[in-house]
């Protein structure tokens, strides 16, 4: 799984990780590499007492061979500043 991008909180202010890709082990419908595009960036539960912000949102799979949409997705990302996954962060590659 590789991130894309990251969003951030509109009323905290806090980043968390955005789209995502996903290579898999095997091939499923004639691909192994597949991305979620979220729908929305409006799907946070903002806790703005503690400054931390959590998105669930569901997005578009998209079959990165042909581009095409071939399902749907629930996702989820915490603040990176507890996940450590920012940008040169320490669970960063």
């Amino acid at each position: 799984m590789r991130q894309n991008g990251y969003a951030k909180a509109p009323k905290v202010g806090t980043w968390v990780s955005w789209g995502w890709s996903y290579e898999f082990p095997i091939e499923i419908e004639g691909s192994r590499h597949f991305r979620v595009e979220p729908n929305s960036a409006r799907e946070f539960l903002e806790v703005p007492e503690i400054d931390y912000a959590l998105y669930e949102g569901a997005g578009r799979l998209i079959d990165e061979r042909t581009g095409e949409q071939v399902g749907v997705s629930v996702n989820e990302s915490a603040d990176i500043r507890v996940m450590e996954n920012g940008p040169y962060a320490r669970r960063q590659r």
